[in-house]
């Protein structure tokens, strides 16, 4: 491991207490520099590695034991869980831990991790399954980017699940299913479940094997036939709804068998 070659650090008193304050504030602002565990260095964690540095330590030795260290490790593994949504695998976590031990920050790892092609892959996944169509580029590296930052997989679903378009697609199949347009509970209940995880697909699954769906299919039974629906067709007809179809389709269906 290479000393750091700042002259600042090349004395080594005997005694560490003795340092000179502008060589404390110094170190302060090396060890801050290194992204100490995210945030300010607890008082007891500071004066040991100005010690440390004191007596014959490196900058470069203080980044690798902090790098090294189970928070940091820690805070990686948060970084995978907020921009993944998954645990670290082992490779994949040593690798960053030794990345900060170099020289790299908190900072450095999330945004290496969000523009990754995995965190791309799970923003065009959210796209499909709440919007039910591919990311524009704008919008996609939009998102990448607040990942990057500070944003979480789950806050960006729960934007997504209550945005104007998500919204547009839950009436449009209340529309196709129902053939009406959504009660004001209804819609944002199915938008608060598209925010938590829930797809597009499981909406129009829930609508239209809903008592309210059926109730549609056997009146065009009723209309079309004349007679209640067998188990087995009505059954067919809900699936139908429940991927694609529409109750227009349902009725032409019926009508010209």
């Amino acid at each position: 491991m290479s000393d750091y070659q700042d002259p600042v650090f090349a004395v080594n008193p005997a005694n560490s207490s003795q340092l000179p304050v502008p060589f404390i504030d110094t170190v302060v602002q090396a060890i801050n520099a290194t992204k100490y565990i995210l945030s300010e260095p607890d008082t007891g964690g500071l004066q040991g590695y100005v010690d440390a540095l004191g007596r014959d330590w490196s900058l470069a030795q203080a980044r690798f034991s902090i790098g090294y260290s189970e928070e940091a490790k820690g805070k990686v593994i948060g970084i995978y869980r907020d921009v993944l949504g998954r645990e670290p695998d082992a490779f994949g976590l040593q690798s960053y831990v030794d990345a900060l031990g170099r020289g790299w920050s908190l900072e450095d790892v999330r945004f290496s991790i969000a523009h990754g092609e995995e965190a791309k892959g799970k923003v065009i996944g959210i796209y499909r399954d709440l919007l039910g169509r591919e990311p524009d580029a704008r919008g996609l590296q939009g998102w990448i980017d607040a990942l990057g930052r500070n944003f979480t997989l789950p806050q960006i679903r729960n934007a997504f699940g209550h945005c104007e378009e998500a919204k547009g697609k839950v009436s449009g199949i209340y529309r196709d299913v129902l053939g009406r347009e959504p009660d004001a509970f209804g819609l944002q209940n199915y938008l608060d479940v598209l925010g938590r995880g829930w797809s597009l697909e499981d909406v129009r699954f829930s609508i239209a094997h809903g008592e309210e769906a059926k109730g549609k299919v056997i009146g065009i039974y009723r209309d079309v036939l004349g007679r209640e629906p067998d188990a087995r067709g009505l059954q067919s007809y809900l699936d139908a709804l429940g991927r694609d179809w529409s109750l227009a389709q349902v009725r032409y269906s019926i009508f010209n068998p």
